[in-house]
């Protein structure tokens, strides 16, 4: 998860775990691999110009340097070729990070506003917990779509490139450099222990054992000593946010 998430206090639990960083080395990428596929191309022409002088000589000697000049420009053509594509992917890839952080934003601000007036609202806290986990769980639900159609459009751009170049299989390739292709786990799961977390006044029942910024993880065994109640634990991470376990 990317430091930069969208505005709202519930962003981290609505997205966070599809949230990608921005696509720096993608642009870079487009920039880098255009102009080197101008060089090359340029390249392929000074040979062809040459090739152009030089077809009025005869011989032998004429012959076999017209011929590797013509080898060396098809060379240099298909290099441009490869780097055009490279540019055109990396482009690809980094249009698709854009278009799902631009679309993870709009979930997380529409499911931050909807939590918000939940917890402004009236009624019972079993009532306001039942729907923070609806929407938590509708926007997971987003997510993990969006998030799937983006994953999908850059395993197609790599394997692209592998498809014009050395060859290779793009999931294989993007696992071994750390990309990870798995659904990541939803903010809230039926069947996994949920843990109460107070946030002032409302307990919104989640299923995380540890914070969503800070990542710090909690101990069900330890008791702490502001647990004044002999039926839960109280727990705070570094940022200051109470974690409260059923005992």
């Amino acid at each position: 998860m990317a430091g930069d998430l969208p505005p709202g206090r519930w962003s981290a639990l609505l997205v966070g775990a599809w949230w990608p960083a921005q696509p720096d080395a993608p642009m870079a990428g487009v920039t880098y691999w255009r102009k080197a596929a101008q060089l090359k191309r340029n390249e392929a022409n000074d040979l062809r110009n040459e090739r152009s002088r030089l077809a009025v000589n005869q011989g032998r000697t004429a012959d076999d340097l017209l011929e590797r000049y013509w080898r060396g420009e098809q060379r240099l053509a298909t290099i441009a070729h490869q780097c055009e594509i490279k540019s055109d992917q990396s482009e690809q890839v980094a249009d698709t990070v854009n278009y799902l952080r631009d679309r993870l934003t709009e979930i997380a601000q529409s499911g931050n506003q909807q939590i918000n007036q939940i917890l402004a609202g009236k009624g019972p806290i079993e009532a306001k917990v039942a729907a923070v986990n609806a929407v938590i769980e509708q926007s997971n639900a987003m997510a993990d779509h969006v998030g799937a159609t983006a994953m999908s459009n850059i395993i197609d751009a790599t394997q692209r490139v592998f498809d014009e170049t050395i060859g290779g299989d793009a999931h294989t390739w993007l696992r071994d450099h750390g990309v990870s292709l798995d659904t990541p786990p939803p903010s809230r799961a039926p069947h996994r222990r949920r843990h109460d977390f107070y946030d002032g006044e409302l307990a919104c029942r989640i299923p995380i054992r540890c914070c969503s910024v800070c990542a710090q993880s909690f101990d069900d065994n330890q008791r702490p000593a502001d647990s004044s109640n002999t039926n839960i634990t109280i727990r705070h991470c570094s940022h200051g946010a109470k974690f409260i376990f059923n005992k």
